[in-house]
């Protein structure tokens, strides 16, 4: 192999390569095709039938009573108002948790667990879509953004999360969901918990 001589260096002479054409055309092909399959996976995820079909469910457990808002040891509350039904009026889902408000302002004495209520006020009528015990947990309580509008609850427990979609039709008139239920072997602590 010929040397090259570079101030007094002897360095191996290398040859050059130079790229054809070909080779950045053959580049182009493969980034297409690689698009192309991409496209493909998304479309595939996209359009393919649920895995999970929803199952209707009863909400109410036999065990406890239904209770409204007021009602001695039911102390958290919460209400939101929205037309549920489409009839113009709003109806109002209220969320209540058998605890006990503390001495402090704003908070409340929470066990382990505690029997949580969702019940729909339509006029003067009551409509109990939930009533479950809860350990080591919490209820979030939303309507949803669609019409008709729906009711979501996404129960949260040591043992798992669950998501529950109310459709609510008129008083005593509704159909509970499952959508999702994850039971849970062991979780990481949110960061605002710690």
């Amino acid at each position: 192999m010929p040397y090259l001589d570079v101030r007094g260096i002897s360095v191996p002479k290398q040859r050059a390569y130079r790229r054809s054409g070909n080779n950045r055309s053959s580049a182009k092909w493969w980034l297409i095709w690689l698009g192309v399959l991409v496209l493909l996976i998304v479309i595939n995820y996209l359009t393919r039938p649920s895995q999970q079909v929803p199952k209707v469910v009863d909400l109410l457990d036999t065990d406890y009573a239904l209770e409204v808002a007021g009602t001695a040891g039911w102390d958290f509350h919460q209400t939101l108002e929205y037309d549920l039904d489409g009839d113009g009026v709003d109806e109002t889902i209220e969320v209540i948790a058998a605890v006990t408000k503390d001495a402090r302002p704003g908070t409340y004495q929470w066990d382990d667990g505690q029997p949580w209520q969702v019940y729909i006020k339509d006029g003067d009528e009551t409509t109990h879509i939930y009533n479950r015990y809860v350990q080591l947990g919490s209820l979030d309580v939303f309507v949803t953004y669609e019409d008709p509008p729906r009711i979501g609850i996404v129960e949260t427990q040591s043992a798992g999360h669950a998501l529950y979609v109310i459709t609510y039709k008129g008083v005593g008139d509704y159909q509970a969901e499952e959508w999702v239920n994850l039971p849970v072997y062991t979780r990481i602590y949110r960061a605002d918990s710690i």
